[in-house]
């Protein structure tokens, strides 16, 4: 281990101990979060194979994801044509613990608190934007020369 490798891996670990308290309370994780962002952003159906593809997993894996939510009530999922394609969308219920628990997360406030002590690192005006866009620079530079494909993307400000 390197001491910037522990430090990732705590930073990882740190920055999902709130997301889990609040996906927690729906039935979710931060992972299915994720996928279920995917599938309400496709406002109807999604290919397993998009998902799979923008959230830069395996197939076993993105498979074994949306079983778990079709067991518990969250997707659905159908044939395409071929029977080789699979479709995937949102249940009713699905749909709606999905977007509760984006609400919450997402008018925490938790963001805004992150970005507000990112300003502390220059009380420039201006600072937040600069220093948000650094951040989010370094850590893409680092999941692109780890080879990470995911392309999820979720706004972190006003103008996304």
């Amino acid at each position: 281990m390197h001491a910037i490798f522990f430090n990732l891996k705590r930073a990882f670990h740190s920055s999902l101990r709130f997301p889990q308290k609040v996906t927690r309370r729906y039935g979710l994780t931060p992972a299915r979060f994720d996928i279920m962002y995917l599938i309400d952003q496709a406002y109807g159906y999604v290919s397993q194979r998009s998902l799979r593809e923008t959230l830069g997993v395996s197939r076993t894996t993105v498979s074994r994801m949306l079983r778990s939510l079709e067991e518990i009530g969250m997707i659905r999922r159908r044939c395409a044509g071929d029977r080789r394609t699979r479709e995937v969308y949102l249940s009713d219920v699905g749909r709606s613990r999905f977007r509760r628990a984006a609400r919450e997360l997402w008018g925490s406030g938790l963001a805004d608190l992150v970005v507000e002590s990112l300003s502390s690192w220059s009380r420039e005006p201006g600072a937040i934007f600069r220093n948000m866009c650094t951040l989010e620079s370094h850590l893409r530079w680092i999941r692109d020369t780890s080879g990470d494909t995911a392309t999820l993307h979720y706004p972190w400000h006003p103008d996304d």
